[in-house]
């Protein structure tokens, strides 16, 4: 069975079949643009990002993504900086737990709990 997680202007889509068709086995975050959406390998944690021109960018974690997702705490630039416009893609570092957000306007984010805590990553 293969699993895709698509993101739309009207939510993340989850489809799940093989070579002979896919179907949608949920939706979530209706209505609200999802730039990007993966499936952690190592934990099988499902990491999306969402945009809002309202509430700006955020990460969200769930295990299930038919069920509950938790939002993502410390993805945001300090207060005087420019703004977080979007967060366009999450990548699994080499340890348990290690993940990496990159952003708009250049910025990279890094969690080591599996995406519920981030923080700026400052080496640039």
């Amino acid at each position: 069975m293969t699993e895709i997680l698509v993101g739309t202007k009207k939510g993340l889509f989850v489809l799940e079949g093989d070579a002979g068709g896919f179907e949608v086995t949920s939706r979530s975050f209706a209505g609200e643009p999802v730039d990007y959406a993966m499936r952690d390998p190592r934990s099988g944690r499902v990491i999306a990002a969402t945009g809002s021109e309202f509430y700006g960018p955020k990460l969200w974690v769930t295990d299930d993504p038919r069920g509950e997702w938790e939002q993502a705490k410390g993805v945001e630039l300090p207060e005087g900086e420019a703004a977080l416009v979007r967060l366009w893609t999450v990548v699994a570092g080499e340890e348990d737990g290690l993940l990496f957000a990159g952003g708009d306007p250049g910025v990279l984010f890094e969690s080591r709990d599996g995406g519920f805590t981030w923080s700026l990553h400052r080496p640039f």
